[in-house]
């Protein structure tokens, strides 16, 4: 049985608040310095959100979107 597929749009828009930490100034200033120094607490907390996003992309759960406007 196919997997069912979450709310790409919401997944998405979570993905991109979590990257860019939209709610704050200060924090999304804090967050951009952690896109060029990695740490294993950010890994972790972007691992724990969205692993499950990256591994149905991998197996091309996700597929049959990518051509979707």
């Amino acid at each position: 049985m196919p997997e069912m597929q979450p709310d790409l749009s919401h997944r998405a828009e979570m993905l991109l608040d979590f990257w860019f930490a939209s709610e704050s100034a200060s924090k999304r200033d804090r967050l951009r310095d952690i896109w060029f120094q990695a740490t294993p607490e950010f890994d972790a907390a972007l691992a724990e959100h969205f692993r499950a996003d990256h591994d149905r992309a991998a197996t091309e759960v996700y597929g049959p979107l990518r051509d979707a406007p």
